[in-house]
């Protein structure tokens, strides 16, 4: 499928959205963000699995690896400052009103220690009952896209026109939704990048979003609608039982969720019976056996990630005991 066919299909237009740049080569499998991920050659970036893109060869551009701390910080100091314009930009838009944010850049307002840096941006699309191929859903990519392109993030940042990449996503094989590529360009192309931005359609909410101050470093506080933490880690925990690729940094996120916040056996429950493949089953015989039973992807998260201390396995147990009250109440629920 081309880029154009894809618009197409998506959204019955004859042309995708003028803002967006044609794939460096149609030819292959490879989905276009992650092609808009690669085009700064002075950055490396490893490739990783990534299962929401199985319609191609399923990869993305994993974290960047720099050959100074130096350089690292501050091509990471970068990305904070778009992240945070790009949620500026959002949360003063009428756009706002349809996204609820949830995701790694989350973790990093609510928990000091977080070392895992966040380099895109999830969004819930809301009302539930707004799918994928509607007009309004077209609207609401396009309006992204008009509200962010061209802008300026500082004196020596931009995002530039032109060059933003989409892609149909299946976010943890139920919830469609797309993938946008947002560039950046600095003044000096060596600390150019991108953000990626995912928005799922058709997701229930099992609890309702709260309104949230984020404070991203020393930038200026947000007011964003966003999922809370109890929210969060039951999507975590749903995702790694249910998913056929558990991914390495769910289980990570769930582990410093699991160890902060409490999650309540209601709303596990009701997450639980929110997806697709809700059985009657699910939570009953949700327990610690079942968490260290788990395949997860670890090593295509070690490649993002390699200073995260411990093995797979020790993780395992780090959120096993941590869900040891809500394993409890499960069983004492089920007895």
């Amino acid at each position: 499928m081309n880029f154009t066919d894809l618009w197409s299909r998506l959204f019955g237009q004859k042309q995708p959205h003028p803002l967006l740049a044609p794939p460096i080569n149609q030819s292959c499998n490879f989905p276009s963000t992650l092609q808009a991920e690669r085009r700064n050659p002075l950055l490396n970036r490893p490739i990783v699995f990534d299962p929401a893109l199985w319609q191609f060869i399923a990869h993305r551009a994993g974290e960047p690896h720099f050959d100074s701390d130096q350089a690292a910080q501050k091509w990471h100091a970068c990305r904070m400052s778009v992240l945070h314009h790009i949620l500026d930009e959002i949360s003063r838009s009428k756009w706002s009103e349809s996204l609820v944010l949830r995701g790694s850049v989350l973790m990093v307002a609510w928990l000091a220690n977080q070392p895992r840096q966040p380099g895109d941006l999830d969004w819930v699309v809301t009302p539930e009952s707004l799918k994928l191929q509607m007009e309004p859903s077209r609207k609401l990519v396009e309006g992204l896209i008009s509200l962010l392109g061209g802008t300026t993030v500082s004196d020596h940042l931009l995002i530039p026109r032109n060059a933003f990449a989409t892609e149909e996503i299946w976010m943890y094989e139920k919830a469609p939704g797309i993938r946008m590529i947002v560039p950046w360009q600095h003044q000096d192309s060596q600390f150019d990048g991108t953000i990626q931005m995912d928005l799922v359609f058709g997701e229930l909410m099992p609890s309702p979003p709260i309104n949230s101050t984020l404070r991203l470093g020393e930038l200026p506080p947000l007011q964003l609608r966003t999922a809370s933490p109890e929210q969060s880690l039951a999507w975590k925990l749903l995702w790694l039982i249910s998913d056929s690729y558990a991914m390495g940094k769910d289980l990570y996120d769930a582990v410093l969720l699991a160890e902060a916040f409490h999650v309540s056996t209601n709303t596990v429950l009701a997450t639980f019976q929110s997806s697709e493949q809700s059985m009657p089953w699910m939570l009953k015989e949700f327990n610690r056996q079942q968490i260290i039973g788990l395949h997860i992807e670890w090593d295509d998260f070690l490649k993002e990630y390699p200073a995260v201390p411990g093995t797979v396995e020790e993780w395992k147990h780090r959120l096993a005991d941590a869900l040891t009250p809500l394993f409890t109440d499960i069983e004492n629920q089920y007895a």
